[in-house]
């Protein structure tokens, strides 16, 4: 057990002494992308912010072990029902992967592209300065894309949501409403105060879940025609 934490730690050191290497390169990325300069307050916050996204960094990239490790965990326990599920929730990581990617970089172009030229723009109309706190504004930006990325595992959650009869099809007038009222909320916290902005984001929201829903529901029903022909076969067969 003691040479699994070794092992451990000693991967921990080595990813983030690499992401220490990279991290002013995404420092200059993110400002030459912004067309800003980021201010630091103190004299210590550009070390600080400079350790924090190497940090950050790493934690994005050694997520994967813990789960893993929590499967392997949990595993043995499970019934052979509970491990089938398992096993597709697992076959789905291509998938959710690709999401996740196709989220942060449309979350970069939101960020980058949109939402703080807006908001530069609009502090220059009301004659303010654009300088921004560093950390503030690298941490804005990071999370803004990781969140982004998350969001973007909707069609996955939401297919097993249908899946264990957490929502229904019977329902669906009623989360839809509630679904396109959530990614308004969510699209008017993150975007700028206008509409355009925040339908920009919110509009893959909704459409990320009436995707998943269709997928849903070409299954079921597919499923469902497989049962009856099963079904109708055995009938037949009783028959003769």
């Amino acid at each position: 057990m003691k040479k699994k934490y070794v092992i451990g730690i000693s991967i921990f050191l080595l990813i983030f002494s690499l992401n220490l290497i990279f991290a002013d390169n995404l420092i200059n990325i993110m400002q030459t992308q912004t067309g800003l300069s980021f201010v630091a307050e103190v004299p210590s916050e550009g070390f600080f912010t400079y350790f924090k996204l190497a940090f950050m960094m790493t934690f994005v990239i050694m997520l994967p072990i813990p789960i893993y490790m929590l499967i392997k965990y949990i595993r043995p326990s499970l019934y052979k029902k509970e491990e089938d599920v398992l096993n597709q929730i697992l076959g789905l990581t291509k998938l959710s992967i690709m999401l996740f990617i196709t989220g942060t970089l449309f979350g970069a172009y939101m960020i980058f592209k949109v939402i703080l030229p807006y908001l530069t723009n609009f502090n220059q109309f009301v004659g303010y300065q654009t300088l921004y706190n560093a950390d503030y504004m690298i941490m804005f930006i990071v999370m803004s894309i990781f969140y982004t990325g998350i969001i973007f595992q909707i069609p996955i959650i939401n297919y097993y949501l249908f899946k264990f009869g957490i929502l229904k099809i019977k329902d669906l007038k009623a989360i839809r409403i509630i679904t396109i009222m959530g990614a308004l909320i969510i699209g008017s916290i993150i975007t700028p105060p206008d509409v355009l902005s925040q339908l920009i984001f919110s509009l893959p929201i909704w459409l990320l879940f009436e995707v998943s829903t269709i997928i849903w529901r070409y299954r079921n029903d597919r499923t469902n025609r497989n049962i009856s022909n099963i079904s109708g076969i055995g009938i037949n067969s009783n028959l003769r």
